[in-house]
């Protein structure tokens, strides 16, 4: 379960292949390329490559684990199956004011990456 072992680094759906839901699996990735970056240039500035991946997984790790939790929600409601579930999704999507999933994009974002 982690992001690396010596020098191979795993990101985007290679790491934490997330559910379609959300849109959430390509700007993961580009957001976990972008951060590993970021911690690879400390290489250059005295840095060793270990300190430098484990700053990287120590940042991505709290994002992800948001991120999970919000898609393991919307999972749970748009995977529902049969009519009468079907229904019952209907109405509790109606029923969310939309407050609260600018609430959660909110949380989500606020994540540092």
């Amino acid at each position: 379960n982690r992001w690396y072992d010596n020098r191979i680094v795993l990101i985007g759906d290679a790491r934490h292949a997330l559910s379609p839901v959300g849109g959430m699996g390509a700007n993961i990735a580009l957001e976990d390329a972008l951060v590993l970056s970021q911690e690879l240039v400390a290489v250059k500035e005295g840095r060793y490559v270990p300190q430098a991946l484990a700053a990287f997984a120590a940042r991505r790790t709290p994002r992800l684990k948001v991120i999970r939790k919000q898609l393991r929600f919307l999972d749970h409601i748009m995977f529902m199956k049969g009519p009468v579930s079907q229904a019952i999704r209907g109405r509790i999507l109606k029923t969310i004011p939309p407050r609260y999933f600018f609430k959660t994009l909110k949380r989500v974002l606020e994540t540092p990456a």
